[in-house]
């Protein structure tokens, strides 16, 4: 969609003499930093929700004369186990496997 938004500034692109390839890089680039950038957004607000939802918990729970409990936790090496290692080589693979056949499918035509 961005690309059929985005005909003019392609053109001018074009006009200066980037190549298809150029103009898929750009988009690219763009497009996985967006996504990496949104993706660290995501996780520094969850982990921040999380945290005021344990504290307005254990207000709660202090309250009632209960023990606080720490609910929301996030272990420091979650992201070292090889099921996340492979999981994650299975998305690189067809998010690389999807990019190649849409670029090589002439989608950046202008």
């Amino acid at each position: 969609m961005a690309i059929l938004e985005r005909r003019r500034e392609i053109g001018i692109m074009k006009a200066l003499g980037a190549s298809d390839g150029d103009v898929k890089r750009i988009f690219f680039f763009e497009a996985g930093s967006m996504g990496i950038m949104g993706g660290a957004l995501a996780l520094a607000w969850a982990g921040r929700l999380g945290a005021f939802i344990n504290f307005a918990t254990n207000i709660y729970l202090q309250r009632q004369d209960i023990k606080p409990e720490n609910f929301w936790v996030v272990p420091s090496g979650w992201w070292r186990p090889r099921w996340f290692l492979r999981v994650r080589k299975h998305v690189c693979g067809t998010v690389s496997g999807v990019a190649g056949s849409t670029a090589r499918s002439g989608a950046v035509a202008a």
